[in-house]
């Protein structure tokens, strides 16, 4: 794991190179992908702490993606509706 002060050091990087819209969307698909990696992982396994990571993963996303406007929650929402809803379904069937 990297220091804080090697964490700092990238963040003021970031913070010269790029706008705040596009750190809050490159945030937002970063949390998407974790969720989807999550609902993959609970459907191979049928581990439910894989759903509850997911959601947890897909609340983060959603809430970064409301930094930057209403496309980009459209655009989580459509990543991860279908998985997260099959997920669901089948976590309802679960002993």
């Amino acid at each position: 794991m990297k220091s804080f002060k090697e964490l700092v050091a990238e963040a003021e990087l970031e913070l010269s190179t790029k706008s705040c819209e596009t750190m809050e969307l490159e945030t937002a698909m970063r949390w998407a992908a974790r969720a989807m990696a999550r609902y993959i992982a609970f459907r191979k396994t049928g581990d439910v702490q894989h759903l509850l990571h997911a959601e947890d993963h897909r609340h983060e996303a959603l809430e970064h993606g409301a930094m930057v406007g209403g496309s980009t929650l459209e655009r989580v929402h459509g990543l991860l509706d279908t998985a997260r809803s099959s997920c669901i379904a089948n976590a309802r069937s679960v002993p």
